[in-house]
This record gives structure tokens, sequence and C-alpha cells, in this order.
């Protein structure tokens, strides 16, 4: 098998994170911007309108992945399969898999059309139901770019994506034509851009090229299988909350809730570049060693996202309400609940990249599922309480017990104190000021 790392076009450590990093600032804006257009123009109610059918594509296109993103890291790791076989996989099973999703969508509009989903046209939901193949692929793709060592390339192809739709939203907005279908249609426009692009690029080093090996598919979709209900429930752990809102509160309170899950999942996306730019060295290096690169990138994390929070802390009370309209001021409050969970993510999710090798899937499951359970009772708990601000708290909480859980296999792994693995020291100040300085390049770079 090739090399990735020998190859031309491909990223270190550091270079990754500082094309991912800056191309993320640039979408960062770019998805801010747009979700004020959205909120200005469609108000609370329609926000929610437009992200229920949303959340629910998002959904099941993980319960259809069958996670074979997964299954991919690990047996490349384990040089069983090259980057074109894999890719070739991949390729074979997006349409079917992307048809259960597309079923598995319509089936559960039609049984909540009167609750979750009351006042969502059936046309809306089948918007987003025709991208889910696509939506499949794309996901699958970035993961072998990743695996690659293409970081750059594959998120330059998502800032592509924000781009293009940004920019329609910008003209629709300006000649006052924005509403909630137009809004989808937009949606589609940021998976199908992307999706282009990865497959155009793909092809000198993974083509995408459907071809069947039964032994090959066997074995990827059997470990995916394996590793997929935990993958479900930490995918439920961090969406289940926006229907629940929508069940309990209503789809106008929904899509303020929503605007506060946007806001500290952008917080998660900045910790982002780091973890997937390492993703390659954490599947092909010794266990000990990658679990020592995967503490200190968490270390990394948990100084980067308690920064940004508390910029957000002492900002967003007065950004929201000016940006947004006064009808989502009540997302402050939601965000505040929400931060505890955000650092939590950006610590377990470096973590959780390394310890699928340690092929226990049953035990990655069961942290899934427990978390998922506490989120879920937490929030029919809290929810006719304290509403939106009990949400976030539940979702805090799970997200923590998540990353507990993972730190404490992780120290077991490596034989590591907590003191070394999570306080910060000298060296992770030196790394954060050389990688402001790549990404101050890469931003001139793209400015040029």
């Amino acid at each position: 098998m090739v090399d990735p790392s020998r190859e031309a076009g491909t990223d270190t450590i550091a270079s990754g994170t500082a094309g991912a990093f800056g191309a993320q600032l640039l979408g960062y804006a770019l998805g801010l911007l747009g979700s004020v257009l959205i909120a200005r123009a469609l108000g609370p109610e329609g926000r929610g309108l437009y992200q229920l059918p949303v959340t629910a594509a998002l959904l099941a296109v993980v319960l259809a992945s069958i996670n074979q993103e997964s299954a991919n890291t690990l047996y490349f790791a384990q040089r069983r399969f090259s980057l074109p076989e894999l890719s070739a996989n991949v390729t074979l099973l997006c349409l079917p898999c992307g048809a259960v999703a597309a079923i598995g969508l319509l089936a559960f509009y039609a049984a909540t059309s009167g609750s979750v989903f009351d006042g969502v046209p059936l046309t809306d939901v089948l918007i987003v139901a025709a991208t889910l193949p696509f939506q499949l692929h794309l996901l699958w793709m970035t993961n072998l770019f990743l695996l690659a060592r293409r970081v750059t390339r594959s998120q330059f192809a998502t800032l592509a994506g924000a781009v293009v739709q940004t920019t329609l939203l910008v003209a629709l907005t300006a000649v006052g034509m924005l509403n909630v279908r137009l809004v989808l249609l937009l949606y589609a426009t940021n998976v199908i851009v992307p999706w282009l692009l990865l497959v155009w690029w793909a092809r000198r080093f993974a083509p995408p090229r459907p071809a069947l090996d039964v032994v090959r598919l066997r074995a990827t979709v059997a470990m995916g299988l394996k590793l997929h209900l935990g993958l479900v429930a930490t995918n439920l752990l961090l969406r289940a909350d926006i229907f629940l809102v929508s069940l309990y509160l209503g789809v106008r309170e929904m899509g303020i809730y929503a605007l506060a899950v946007l806001l500290a999942e952008l917080l998660v996306l900045l910790t982002n570049p780091l973890v997937i730019a390492a993703l390659p060295y954490q599947s092909g290096t010794g266990i000990q060693e990658a679990g020592r690169l995967s503490f200190r990138i968490a270390r990394f994390n948990l100084v980067f996202v308690v920064a940004l929070g508390a910029l957000s802390a002492a900002s967003l009370w007065l950004v929201i309400p000016a940006f947004y309209g006064a009808g989502f001021a009540d997302a402050y409050g939601a965000m505040m609940a929400l931060l505890p969970g955000v650092v939590a993510l950006a610590i377990s999710r470096p973590l959780g990249n390394w310890l699928v090798r340690q092929e226990r899937p049953w035990r990655l499951t069961a942290i899934g599922v427990g978390a998922l359970v506490i989120n879920l009772a937490l929030n029919v708990a809290l929810l006719p309480t304290l509403g939106l601000v009990g949400a976030g708290l539940a979702s805090s909480i799970a997200y923590s017990a998540v990353t507990f859980a993972f730190v404490l296999w992780g120290l077991r792994v490596t034989g590591l104190r907590l003191r070394e693995v999570l306080v910060p020291t000298t060296e992770d100040a030196r790394t954060i000021m050389r990688l402001v300085r790549r990404v101050v390049g890469r931003l001139r770079e793209i400015g040029r």
C-alpha cells in the first residue's frame, strides 16, 4: 500500500491544522452570516420549520452510514485495505444506504407529522431526503481524504459549499425572496458542491468507482455494524434534544434553541482542525504513541475552547438580539447552559478517534447509550420547568459523562496520570503561537 504521507499534496499535522483552521475560520464567518440572514428572514418559528427536516436528515445519514468511516480508519491503520479499495466500497454502498436513509426519514415524518413535525410540509422533507445518498458519500469520502492526509483539500471543499450557499442567501435576501423552502434548497447546494469537488479530487488517490469485493465488503460492513450502535447513540445524544424541545415547547422555541445549538457547535467546529489533521497519525502509529498524541490534542482543545467560551459568554448576550433579533434573545441562556458540554466535546473528540483502535465496540456503545439515556431523562425532567436552559444543562451533563469515561479509559490504556494529560504546559503555549502564525499565513495566501 502507498504511504499517503509520501504523496504530493499531503499534509503534516501542523500544515493540515493551519490549512483546515484557516478554511474553517472563513466557513465560520460565512455560517454566522447565513444564520443571521435566515433568522432575520424566517423568525424563530420559520427557523424551527427549517431546522426540523435538516436535523432529521443528519440523523438519517448517521443511521444509514453503518459507521463505515470508523471501519475504514481501523482497517487502513492495520494496512488491510488501501484507499482505492475503501473508496470502491463506499461508492458501492452510497446508493442503497442512501435509499434506506430516505425511506427511514419519510417514515419518521409520517409517524410524527402531527407532533414533532407539526406544520412541516412533505415537500420540504422530500428536498432533504433527496440529498441523503450524496451526504453519505460525502461523509465517507471526507474520511478517506483525512486518512490520506489531504485535510486542507477536504476543508476547502466544505468552504466552497458554504461560499455558494451564502452567496445565494445574500442574493435572495436582497430581493426579499427568502423562505423556508428556498433555504432548504440552498442547504442541498451545500451538500452537492463539496461532494462534486471531493469526487473530482479523489480520482488520483482514491477513485470513486464502485467495485464489488465480497470479502472486503463483508469485513468493513461487519466491523462498522459492531461500532454502529455507539455512533447512533452518540449522534442521538447530540440531536435528540432538538426534537424533545419541539415536542414539549413547540416549534418556535425549538427555532430559538436551534440557534443556541448552532453557536455551541461552531465553537466545537473551531477545535476540529487539529482533530482531523491528527487522524491519520492516530491511525498510523503505535497505540501508546497515538494515545499520548490524542491526550495532547485534547489538552490543546481544552485551553482553546475555554478561551472561546469566555469570549462567547462576555459578548453573546448583546450579539444575539442585535444581529438575530429580539425574538432570539433566549438563545443566550441556552447557549450558556451548553458551554460546559462544548468543553467536554472538545476533549472527547480526539480521544474517541483513538479509542476506536482498542477494538472494544461494545464498550464504546455502552458509553454512548448510557449518555443518551442520561440526556433523554434529564430533558424530560428539566424541559417543563427550566425550558431551553434545562435542555442545555441536560446535554452538558450527558456530554461530560462521555468525556469522563473516555479520559478514564485512555488513562488506563496509556498508564498516564490525569495531571500529565490535561494540565496545560509551556510547550502547549508555544504550539498555539506556532499554529496562529501558520493560520495567519494561510489566510493571507487565501486572500491573495
